[in-house]
């Protein structure tokens, strides 16, 4: 069987590329596969050096992290595509044990820890309102701290996508990883909901992956703000329609002034403005993506 890694890098540090790549490489080869890791460089920033095995995509600009997944997968024609966000940093055992416990037709997520080994519940939040925002980042807490063997993740948890692996039957039924339409954050919640749609399974495997977390977007909070903003407006328009929209863009407008940060509150304000613009249609939107997601 042959896996391809995809990350995408935008302002990364081109070492921990570089470590990144070499421990999937090695991972995969611990668990008797072969492996291609395809880096797409968001940026003029180009790690050099890479292990064999490594592919370097550049030159589209910065075209956002799902855009930037998709020009991977096209390079790729292995068995299981595995998406991995660079301020990932896993040991190639943990790699090795993730690839060995993969399933047919599944979207398949380790578990998320951060550089102390605690884990990091937020990933897996499913929500559309900040109510349910934190109802779901407490019930998957509850969820996590208990020892299991894996499986189908609950309904209130979604599949995070900083470490995510699907095999090509899936994908294929899918038709695509991550809508290009988010240009960052809330690809995983589109996509979690269309895997559960068509079928396909979204399972935990219980194998501990690191994953720093925030290292890409340091200095970007303000556009980091007005993305995730973004993101969340087109999954309640595609939840709720245009009334379920406009009642995030004021939840998202109370939570952000609540928070006191003000370069959060540009970034969000900026989104917030944009989809007023469009008529809380979305400014993003594809034709195929004009009704909500079932």
């Amino acid at each position: 069987m042959h896996v391809d890694f995809v990350t995408v890098t935008y302002r990364n540090d081109p070492v921990q590329v570089r470590r990144l790549a070499a421990s999937l490489v090695r991972g995969a080869a611990t668990a008797r596969l072969t492996a291609s890791v395809w880096v797409v460089a968001n940026d003029d920033v180009v790690p050099t050096d890479l292990p064999a095995g490594c592919h370097t995509i550049q030159g589209q600009g910065n075209i956002g992290f799902a855009a930037g997944v998709a020009a991977g997968i096209r390079q790729t024609s292995g068995d299981v595509v595995v998406a991995v966000n660079p301020d990932c940093d896993p040991h190639e055992d943990a790699v090795a044990a993730f690839l060995s416990q993969l399933a047919p037709l599944s979207v398949s997520v380790p578990i998320l820890v951060d550089a102390a080994g605690r884990v990091d519940t937020r990933p897996y939040s499913q929500w559309t309102y900040s109510p349910g925002r934190k109802l779901s980042e407490h019930r998957a807490a509850r969820y996590l701290a208990v020892p299991r063997p894996g499986g189908p993740l609950p309904r209130y948890m979604k599949a995070p996508g900083a470490f995510l692996a699907i095999d090509r039957t899936a994908l294929t039924v899918l038709g695509q990883l991550f809508d290009p339409a988010f240009f960052l954050y809330g690809e995983d919640r589109d996509l979690t909901t269309r895997a559960r749609a068509a079928g396909i399974d979204v399972r935990l495997v219980p194998v501990r992956i690191v994953h720093v977390g925030g290292v890409s977007g340091t200095g970007l909070e303000a556009s980091g703000t007005y993305w995730r903003t973004d993101a969340s407006l087109r999954v309640a328009l595609w939840r709720a329609g245009r009334a379920g929209a406009v009642l995030y863009a004021l939840d998202a407008a109370a939570a952000t002034v609540f928070a006191r940060q003000r370069r959060g509150i540009r970034g969000a304000f900026r989104a917030i403005r944009d989809w007023a613009r469009s008529g809380f249609q979305d400014p993003r939107v594809r034709p195929s993506r004009t009704a909500p997601v079932p």
